[in-house]
């Protein structure tokens, strides 16, 4: 014999001592007035809207079951009943129906009252009632919550026949709760997100663009709006091919997951009629099966930062055109010199044997300072942003094989070596890097006195989250002391003794202008290393 729950017991104990008859009918003693239901129904709108989809299927997986199920606010009162309309008819004789209160001082003992104030599922069946009435009927009941067990807001219950009675019900409704609260968890939690995401979509100062798998926008924030001067309305939904300045890069992206960082790209700002540039980044979107989503593009403007920087640098060059000067007018001194005292010689010596010598010395002098001047003004010319992707891995090659010839001369090996792809583009000006890495070998051949080697090596490497591309050229030869390192990339200054001493420094400006860097170390006898990182 199964022991009546101590819950049942105390219930039916109340019912007795309020006076109640069990062969009464338990009619509802309150009910809802019609506006104040209406209000009511309109609170638990949004659970009443989840639990119907799962209520649907649980009433299907009860299909041949006489069913009716009634959904409680969490005070008891019925919000909405639906179900079985042979169930119906009987609980409408006994005066249930939407809006009426269902507590033990009206209408007995009953699962809905039991369930609210024990916060837990309950089933009666047959006698467990304790009006007689009831006595063929089986109700199970699981209260809900919006937020915690400390908060309840209503139950669910279900009524059938005691001939259909079985506890796998009320597992079956257990689910059904369980199913509701989770998809009000998430539907909470995506409205979170939700503001959360536009708050910072469009408190930011960055252009930002994201992407399906198919190429189409599907957000584009007022900084964008602002930058590119396209309309918000017309760009979502259109497709990344709009955006011509990075539509190449995203396509790119969908096609084989390329990552950007830090690019350079320039738009025309419909609204201020004038050209924006920005720093932009894109970036690939995975789930968590690491399948590609679509693509994340920020853009922010930096137009200002680069007219304060061309101001920067405009002083830059008064500064450095005064210090050349001085520089230029001591290189030039001394050849003009020796110029002016041969010609100053010749005036004497016309017909004599050795003019053909002085002739000679007079012509290297001036050579000398026409090299002198070349190189000034290729130092003092502007920089220009012709950059296109080229392949780095063969332009390296190309350059090795042109000094092939004058390192053989000097009876020098020079060896390659690389671990990137051999497509490995990279956005250059290629013939100034091409110019860095010639002046750059060229003096690691000058540097070996008598057979050697020089290993030219290309790698990726990162830094602080940024990826470079490291050109590296080492080779054995004499080394520099310190003091020597402290001014390898001073103008003029040169450890060769026919040296300018400017080209270095015209290979370091080459590399900064595309934002890279250059690095040296030395020991004597033992050789130099130089490192050239640009961007990724």
């Amino acid at each position: 014999m199964n022991k009546v729950p101590f819950y049942i017991l105390e219930s039916k104990q109340y019912c007795s001592s309020k006076g109640m008859n069990t062969n009464d009918i338990p009619f509802p003693k309150l009910c809802l007035m019609k506006d104040v239901h209406i209000q009511r129904v309109s609170e638990y709108q949004e659970f009443l809207t989840v639990s119907r989809h799962f209520i649907k299927k649980l009433l299907f997986f009860m299909k041949n079951t006489p069913t009716l199920v009634v959904i409680s606010d969490d005070k008891g009162y019925v919000l909405e009943m639906y179900g079985d309309q042979t169930i119906q008819s009987m609980v409408h004789s006994l005066g249930i129906q939407e809006g009426v209160l269902f507590d033990e001082s009206g209408v007995g003992t009953n699962s809905i009252s039991l369930a609210l104030k024990h916060k837990e599922p309950i089933q009666l069946i047959g006698t467990d009632h304790y009006h007689d009435c009831l006595h063929s009927t089986t109700c199970m009941t699981v209260p809900f919550y919006f937020e915690d067990l400390e908060r309840r807001s209503g139950t669910v219950s279900i009524m059938s026949t005691i001939d259909y009675a079985s506890s796998f019900h009320l597992g079956l409704l257990s689910s059904a709760v369980d199913s509701i609260e989770r998809e009000l968890k998430i539907r909470k939690q995506n409205r979170r997100l939700n503001i959360l995401h536009q708050v910072m979509v469009d408190s930011t100062q960055n252009g930002i663009v994201i992407i399906d798998t198919k190429g189409i926008i599907t957000e584009f924030n007022q900084a964008g709006e602002y930058i590119t001067g396209f309309d918000k309305d017309m760009v979502i939904g259109s497709h990344i091919d709009i955006l011509k300045p990075i539509s190449s890069y995203v396509n790119k992206i969908l096609k084989n997951g390329s990552k950007y960082k830090n690019l350079e790209v320039t738009f025309y700002s419909l609204i201020e009629g004038k050209e924006k540039t920005s720093l932009f980044d894109a970036l690939p979107i995975y789930d968590e099966n690491n399948s590609l989503l679509g693509a994340f593009v920020q853009f922010r403007d930096i137009s200002d930062r680069i007219e304060l920087e061309k101001q920067v640098i405009a002083t830059e060059k008064l500064s450095l055109i005064g210090k050349l000067g001085a520089g230029l007018a001591h290189e030039i001194r001394n050849p003009l010199t020796s110029v002016i005292g041969f010609i100053q010689l010749l005036k004497k010596e016309v017909g004599k044997k050795h003019t053909e010598k002085h002739f000679k010395i007079i012509l290297d002098e001036l050579e000398r300072i026409k090299r002198l001047v070349n190189q000034l003004m290729m130092m003092a010319k502007p920089s220009t942003n012709e950059r296109t992707e080229c392949n780095i891995v063969e332009l390296t090659k190309e350059t090795i094989y042109l000094m092939n010839s004058q390192a053989t001369q000097h009876n020098v090996t020079v060896d390659f070596q690389t671990g990137l792809k051999e497509n490995l583009h990279i956005l250059i000006d290629e013939s100034q890097i091409k110019q860095v890495l010639i002046n750059i070998i060229k003096n690691a051949i000058e540097a070996i006195d008598n057979g050697g080697n020089i290993n030219v090596s290309l790698a990726q490497v990162s830094h602080l989250n940024d990826y470079y591309i490291e050109i590296e050229v080492k080779d054995d030869g004499n080394g520099l002391t310190e003091e020597q390192l402290k001014k390898l990339f001073t103008p003029f200054y040169s450890s060769k003794e026919k040296g300018l001493g400017l080209g270095l420094s015209i290979c370091k400006q080459i590399i900064e202008s595309h934002k890279g860097k250059m690095e040296v170390s030395s020991f004597i006898n033992e050789g130099t290393t130089f490192k050239i990182k640009l961007p990724r």
